[in-house]
């Protein structure tokens, strides 16, 4: 029962599999994500402009959420139609908080269009860059010899961690 337990809270973590995209085994998922994050960004960029016309800035949050759903919806079914497969994508889109915190960042900084424009494909683009690298990691890490406690997600935490303390001293 403890094998199971610990088991599931690190190597099979339902968070860190589904959701966080640690395990990628396919790239299209994450292609998925960074165009939904340029469109729900511009969306949101002049939802956000119509709700301080409004005076419901207050409502900023639910509105930014209900777009990124409905723009996840559209380019889910759009999936299933082009590729005829069947496979349930839009959870690990509409999940996946980097579409929401973007929004809220443009809206926080008071991003003009341009700028959202430039930042919006920048961090779709380093999303992807760094789905790849995990990716990557995943396969080099798989082929090396790890303690089996550290096998799996653990040492691709340490390892991730280690990368930003690297990127913390350059």
């Amino acid at each position: 029962m403890l094998k199971i337990f610990i088991d599931n809270m690190i190597n099979n973590n339902i968070l860190l599999d589904k959701y966080l995209g640690i395990r990628i085994t396919d790239m299209y998922k994450n292609i998925l994500v960074a165009i939904t994050n340029i469109l729900a960004g511009i969306i949101n960029y002049f939802t956000y402009g119509l709700l301080i016309k409004l005076n419901a800035v207050h409502l900023r949050d639910i509105t930014f959420i209900l777009n990124i759903v409905i723009i996840s919806s559209i380019i889910s079914i759009i999936y299933k139609e082009i590729t005829n497969n069947e496979e349930d994508i839009l959870k690990s889109i509409v999940t996946n908080t980097l579409i929401l915190g973007v929004s809220l960042i443009i809206t926080t900084l008071n991003y003009n269009f341009i700028t959202t424009l430039v930042y919006l494909f920048s961090v779709s683009i380093s999303y992807l860059l760094i789905m790849i690298l995990i990716h990557y990691l995943n396969i080099e890490l798989s082929k090396r010899k790890v303690l089996l406690s550290f096998k799996g997600y653990p040492i691709m935490l340490i390892t991730l961690g280690i990368l930003c303390m690297i990127k913390k001293m350059l």
